[in-house]
């Protein structure tokens, strides 16, 4: 999570509505990490946006390599006589 030297960097407030037993959860388990309310809610607000990213990324790529997986199969030779027998090997001794 990035950190600033000081608070005087920190500009900009953000304000969210909660019901009040979510509040009272969070200034609980920020008390026992030693962090103030504020600074709980900002390492758990920075880790899911870094959660989210990651996911995205994860999606993204997963995109983008079954497209190339869908070219090569696309461009596709018939099987020659060495896959032929590797299929033929793979289901005598698998049974498929």
């Amino acid at each position: 999570m990035p950190t600033t030297a000081n608070h005087a960097a920190r500009d900009v407030r953000l304000e969210a509505r909660v019901p009040p037993e979510l509040k009272a959860i969070a200034q609980r388990t920020a008390a026992r990490r030693g962090l103030s309310l504020s600074s709980f809610l900002c390492q758990a607000l920075w880790n899911e946006i870094e959660r989210a990213s990651d996911q995205h990324r994860v999606i993204a790529l997963s995109v983008a390599d079954s497209a190339a997986v869908d070219a090569v199969l696309a461009d596709h030779e018939a099987p020659n006589e060495a896959m032929r027998a590797a299929v033929a090997s793979y289901r005598e001794r698998y049974g498929h």
